[in-house]
């Protein structure tokens, strides 16, 4: 996969003013970036590390719950 596509949509969004919350490392990190909104409150979604994690989650700007997909079950 190139990343050449997303290097040009990065450029194109950077050069209107747009921010981005995380890096080109970050986009092979699954499908975190798919989720837009926050399935508890309905609020807008973040893409950030949460503190004493490792990985990109979407964090609701509302009420700040972390999704996560596909969560381990630990017994």
């Amino acid at each position: 996969m190139s990343l050449l596509p997303l290097l040009l949509r990065l450029q194109f969004f950077s050069s209107l003013g747009l921010e981005f919350s995380c890096t080109l490392g970050s986009y092979c990190q699954g499908n975190v970036h798919k989720i837009k909104f926050c399935q508890w409150c309905g609020g807008p979604a973040k893409h950030e590390i949460p503190d004493g994690e490792e990985k990109i989650r979407a964090i609701c700007t509302l009420c700040g719950k972390i999704a996560y997909q596909n969560p381990k079950m630990l017994f």
